[in-house]
């Protein structure tokens, strides 16, 4: 988790501090919001609710490693 908030806001200095010259218009704090939001809500839903297909009954359980590694491919 730590190294995805890293990734992310060293992607956002990148793209705020590198200019880019065939752009129209910067992303607006609209764009910035929509863009969050829209990556909080697939997170939530691949966490809570997509693996309740695959997974019946403790999808986030397993017995033991390889179980919750075939568990997560899966998913």
């Amino acid at each position: 988790m730590f190294g995805a908030l890293v990734t992310l806001v060293v992607l956002g200095l990148v793209r705020v501090l590198v200019p880019v010259t065939d752009e129209p218009e910067p992303w607006s704090p609209f764009d910035v919001a929509l863009a969050i939001a829209a990556g909080l809500s697939f997170a939530a839903l691949s966490t809570l609710w997509l693996p309740d297909y695959s997974l019946r009954g403790a999808p986030l359980t397993a017995s033991d490693f390889s179980q919750y590694c075939d568990s997560v491919g899966a998913v």
